[in-house]
């Protein structure tokens, strides 16, 4: 009785092998003949037999291997779970070309000896989404291509932007508005509610105040200029002088603007905090949210940005500086490279998209080749508050020869005053650390530090216009006496006019415009500040803000052009 019950269980099991094995053999004839298809392959220890189950599509070319997990039976011993899974990156199948998939690539999990560190990279370039990808031309043409389906729901074109000469809170005396502008002074109620998208009645009161202002200004508060981008009258009449233009950019991260669909991974945290922002990052009143805000679309628009596409000139930027990046090795240093451009990346650990199942975001600083070099090693740290970031990189400008220390930060996100306070705390570390590395750089270039240009830049999340705003703490006479240097924004922002922001946007019935993105650059030691890259019209904005099939983000690109005054021997 033993043996044929045996017989029974040892067909039944050969059966269930057979039919899973065919399982898999018609699953791998599906992907073969449909490269389009997105699959995540399962081994349970079970069987030992894999099972398709339908994965979300757009993450790239993606290998997890060993996430072992551990599940409970009533009355059972416990049973691990192996699992290993391969995500072939799909593109719109009515749009795009789809490039034939390769299930290569490599996740990275680095975790130290907290569990609360955890960072999840893409460590190689996705094969999948860089075919046939091998020069400008054919960035151009998939930027294109995106923006093509795109317009294919709403108005896709890029929000132009032009450059205006800089009238920032020192450099030109002509520059300074009346005192009345100290009303600018709002809080943050003011800003969540009193503007209102463009199109409404509100528009024409914002045009007709703006029209009140100096002639000298237009109506984003910069001075007036007749001469055109091209025009060669920025360079200063020293000929040892020299310019490079900078961007600063949040580009919202894929694994915080993200729809109702399955993560790559397996959610790390419980809590999901608040629900509304869980989908498509909150922004769930923007038109077609599956489209703009696809990150197999809207990555190539963010691509539009960077290459400078959205001024009149399609400039390139000599720097460029971006937050909240979760896909630096598979997309963007790739296809920056074609650019010409060389770049560091740094990723926050336990950021908010890994807990969410997505990747790490984090700084990433980017330079041209052939205008910039990298000097020294590359400082990246992170806060002893928060599990904010920074990046710290001396670099040497190749035509004047001078060495320049840059910057980048993205600090602690949310409002109050405990928030404040923390942010305070990072900028005051963080200055500090910028200090140290220009002493050391000037001890090795037998120079005071006081002849070390420092720029500043990145997401501070704080709006000047806020009280204790740690933006204070870097333009505060206290604090550049202790670190010998004086810091200047390239904008106007103390206050800065009614009409600078560089975010604005509507989460649920929340409306808010701010200026939380900054350039900061020490004045005092050879650098100078003349054009800006300025904010579009509020006619020119889509209904429901930012982001949308207009702009990929949630924040506006800012640029400037800096001078270097003096040369000094690297």
């Amino acid at each position: 009785m033993g043996i044929r019950r045996f017989h029974k269980g040892f067909d039944f099991y050969f059966l269930t092998v057979s039919i899973r094995v065919l399982q898999l053999i018609l699953c791998s004839a599906v992907l073969r003949f449909n490269p389009a298809s997105s699959w995540t392959f399962t081994w349970t220890s079970a069987f030992f037999v894999p099972y398709p189950i339908p994965h979300r599509p757009g993450t790239g070319a993606t290998t997890q291997v060993g996430t072992g997990t551990r599940t409970h039976k009533r009355k059972r011993k416990r049973k691990r779970t192996r699992e290993s899974s391969i995500c072939i990156q799909p593109v719109l199948q009515s749009s795009l070309p789809v490039p034939v998939p390769v299930p290569v690539g490599l996740c990275l999990q680095m975790t130290s000896s907290s569990p609360k560190r955890l960072v999840r990279i893409q460590e190689a370039p996705d094969p999948c989404l860089l075919h046939n990808i091998s020069c400008m031309e054919d960035i151009h043409n998939k930027i294109e291509s995106a923006r093509r389906v795109q317009g294919q729901y709403r108005d896709s074109s890029i929000l132009k932007r032009q450059w205006v000469t800089s009238c920032n809170d020192y450099n030109d005396r002509n520059c300074n508005h009346d005192d009345d502008d100290d009303d600018d002074h709002d809080d943050d109620d003011d800003h969540n509610h009193n503007h209102n998208p463009p199109g409404l009645d509100e528009k024409d009161n914002k045009d007709s105040s703006s029209e009140s202002t100096s002639s000298r200004f237009d109506n984003h508060g910069n001075c007036k200029t007749n001469r055109s981008i091209n025009s060669n009258s920025n360079q200063h009449s020293n000929s040892r002088t020299s310019s490079f233009k900078i961007l600063q950019f949040n580009t919202l991260a894929e694994g915080l603007s993200s729809g109702p669909i399955p993560p790559p991974f397996e959610r790390t945290s419980s809590n999901q905090g608040n629900k509304l922002k869980s989908i498509y990052g909150g922004f769930c009143d923007i038109p077609n949210p599956e489209i703009s805000l696809n990150f197999s679309l809207r990555q190539w628009r963010l691509m539009e940005v960077l290459l400078g596409c959205d001024d009149n000139n399609c400039d390139d930027y000599d720097i460029i500086a971006m937050e909240e990046i979760d896909h630096h090795y598979s997309f963007f240093e790739p296809l920056l490279k074609i650019a010409g451009y060389a770049g560091i990346y740094s990723p926050k650990p336990n950021s908010p998209g890994v807990q969410s199942g997505w990747y790490s975001d984090g700084c990433s600083f980017f330079w041209k080749e052939g205008v910039f070099e990298l000097q020294k090693e590359v400082v990246k740290g992170s806060f002893e508050v928060g599990n904010q970031i920074y990046i710290i990189a001396t670099m040497n400008h190749i035509a004047s020869d001078t060495s320049i220390l840059f910057a980048m930060t993205h600090l602690k996100a949310g409002k109050g005053h405990i928030m404040e306070k923390i942010r305070t705390q990072q900028c005051k570390q963080l200055l500090k650390h910028v200090d140290q590395v220009a002493e050391e750089t000037a001890d090795k270039l037998d120079l005071p530090s006081s002849q070390i240009p420092i720029i500043l830049l990145g997401d501070f999340n704080s709006d000047i216009r806020e009280e204790n705003s740690c933006i204070h703490t870097i333009l505060s006479e206290e604090q550049n006496s202790k670190c010998q240097m004086k810091m200047r924004s390239a904008y106007k922002i103390n206050p800065p006019p009614e009409t600078f922001f560089t975010t604005w946007k509507t989460r649920g019935s929340s409306t808010a415009k701010r200026v939380i993105d900054y350039i900061f650059f020490s004045s005092d030691r050879g650098l100078s500040c003349t054009e800006v890259l300025d904010v579009p019209k509020n006619e020119d904005m889509e209904e429901t803000l930012l982001p949308g099939f207009k702009y990929p983000s949630d924040h506006l690109s800012i640029g400037a052009t800096l001078n270097i005054l003096h040369s000094y021997t690297s």
